[in-house]
C-alpha cells in the first residue's frame, strides 16, 4: 500500500472509469476496488503486478505526487529513483496484506 499527495495545487485530476482509474489523463487497468480502506476515507485500487511496476516508475518521472507512506522498502526504492528492476524484485518478495 502507498500513500501519494500531489505536490501542486490544483492536484491532477483522478477518476474511475470500469476497470480503469484515470490520473493526469492516464489510465491504469484495475483488479478491484475497495471503498474506505484503511482507518481514513480512503479507497484502495488493486492492480497485478506489472502495472504497479510501470504506474509506480510513471509517478516518479511525472513527478505530479509526492509518495508519502507506505512499506519503507517501497519508499526506499522511490528515494532511490523508483528503479524497475528494485520494484519487480521487492514486489516478488513481499507479502502484501490483501484488503478484507
Amino acid at each position: 500500500m502507498l500513500s501519494f499527495t500531489a505536490k501542486h495545487d490544483p492536484a491532477p485530476t483522478i477518476g474511475e472509469f470500469g476497470s480503469t482509474i484515470r490520473i493526469a489523463g492516464k489510465r491504469w487497468p484495475i483488479l478491484g476496488r475497495i471503498q474506505w480502506y484503511g482507518n481514513w476515507c480512503w479507497d484502495a485500487f488493486l492492480i497485478s503486478e506489472e502495472t504497479a511496476i510501470s504506474f509506480v516508475n510513471w509517478m516518479f518521472r511525472r513527478d505530479l505526487f509526492v509518495l508519502e507512506g507506505g512499506l519503507v522498502e517501497f519508499c526506499d526504492v522511490w528515494d532511490r529513483g523508483a528503479d524497475t528492476d528494485e520494484l519487480r524484485k521487492l514486489l516478488q518478495s513481499t507479502t502484501l496484506e490483501q484488503p478484507a
